[in-house]
């Protein structure tokens, strides 16, 4: 009975040890992607704002957009066309006519990009 007693307790402890030991190399490389995420969006948004002449103000919002994106848990579909209308209600006419011209090239960069991060 006291044997019983004691491998559970061994067992609880190698738990809860492999947990704690677990545990920082995922919260490690949470905040890798994060800060890829930051400098990709950053970059992106950048590159965005060169081709389509946007303001400080839109890169930022812009920027923002991306980064929630590339933070989502899945890439395409509804957040894909979510974050594209964002942006795409940001533009004003002629920054939107720039925009639909390169549109598909700069978000296939994007897929990209978090295909081979």
């Amino acid at each position: 009975m006291h044997l019983k007693l004691l491998a559970k307790k061994f067992l609880s402890l190698i738990f809860i040890l492999s947990f704690f030991l677990l545990s920082p190399e995922k919260i490690f490389s949470q905040d890798i992607d994060k800060k890829n995420n930051q400098k990709t969006a950053e970059s992106l948004s950048i590159r965005l704002k060169q081709k389509v002449l946007l303001t400080d103000q839109q890169t930022k919002q812009v920027e923002t957009i991306l980064l929630a994106y590339l933070n989502s848990g899945e890439k395409g579909g509804k957040n894909l066309i979510e974050a594209q209308n964002k942006i795409d209600i940001l533009l004003d006419a002629k920054q939107k006519v720039k925009y639909q011209i390169i549109k598909a090239d700069w978000w296939n960069e994007i897929n990209l990009v978090t295909l081979n991060p």
